[in-house]
């Protein structure tokens, strides 16, 4: 199974991380549209969820987040397809998460989940695991709608920058450009095989 490490508020300790071995997916913003005619398919998705603004910056923070959620949702499809299970995400509630480790921020991480919930692409499944010793907690888990997996279905996708380097080698990101072509074209699916920050293969 996969670990999932989170970033306490405290960026440089690895004393401080908090092991996960709750979900194979952790929601990690490291993709972004590939094309224009990529990124006005997002802005579309964005704009049913009441997501997209007048602001510049948010829109480029909402499409990454959103990106990100497609695909490893797709990426969780394929394994409840190869070993069953179901299509639970983890999406961490921590605010160091988002705003030390990522440019995303807080705020936009928030509205995203709440649109998604309010929409009926995600509903709250796990309960996060409390960390009592050093009263940290986990990520939630969130079930994925089956009907949202097409969503991402023939849009093409490219590591961002949105994730901040950290400075311990344990936690090195290591992110291949990633392009996930149509569901009708099998040799283009899954090409990102190291897109998670923070995790590792048990």
């Amino acid at each position: 199974m996969t670990r999932t490490k989170l970033l306490s508020s405290d960026p440089n300790s690895l004393d401080n991380l908090f092991v996960s071995d709750q979900f194979h997916e952790v929601l990690s913003p490291l993709l972004e549209p590939d094309t224009g005619t990529d990124t006005a398919k997002i802005d579309r998705l964005l704009y049913d969820l009441g997501c997209l603004t007048n602001g510049t910056s948010s829109n480029t923070k909402m499409r990454v987040l959103l990106s990100s959620f497609l695909l490893q949702a797709q990426r969780l499809e394929d394994r409840v397809n190869r070993k069953g299970g179901e299509l639970i995400i983890g999406w961490p509630h921590d605010e160091a998460y988002w705003r030390v480790r990522s440019k995303v921020g807080y705020k936009v991480a928030i509205k995203l989940r709440e649109a998604l919930i309010k929409h009926g692409w995600i509903t709250h499944k796990v309960g996060a695991k409390i960390n009592l010793h050093d009263g940290e907690g986990n990520c939630h888990g969130y079930l994925i709608a089956d009907f949202v997996l097409s969503k991402g279905y023939g849009i093409n996708f490219q590591s961002s920058d949105m994730v901040y380097a950290t400075k311990t080698s344990a936690l090195k990101t290591k992110v291949d450009n990633c392009q996930r072509q149509s569901k009708s074209e099998p040799k283009g699916r899954a090409k990102c095989c190291h897109f998670w920050v923070g995790m590792i293969a048990a």
